[in-house]
């Protein structure tokens, strides 16, 4: 039976660059999810407004790699979002 490790550091695995698109109405969440990623050296774009990041996906096809998406934007469904951008990108996304 192999041994695991407990007093092992676990490198940083975060990917080299990584553009992340952060859309939450919360500037809060906004602020903690930007420190989070930059401590991961990921490039960070964040919207408060649904509307304004699906104008920017629009205008950015090839400069987002991940969209984490607040479920409960208050101007525009999220599910209904999600399904706009996608028909711009195909990203991962991930709700928050």
């Amino acid at each position: 039976m192999a041994k695991i490790p407990t007093q092992e550091k676990v490198p940083n695995q975060c990917p080299v660059v990584l553009k992340v698109l952060v859309i939450d109405h919360d500037s809060n969440v906004l602020e903690n999810v930007k420190q989070m990623c930059n401590g991961c050296h990921y490039e960070v774009i964040t919207y408060s407004n649904a509307l304004l990041a699906l104008n920017h996906v629009r205008r950015n096809k090839e400069g987002i790699d991940l969209i984490l998406i607040d479920v409960g934007m208050p101007n525009l469904d999220d599910y209904e979002l999600v399904k706009e951008i996608r028909k711009e990108i195909d990203v991962p996304f991930i709700g928050v």
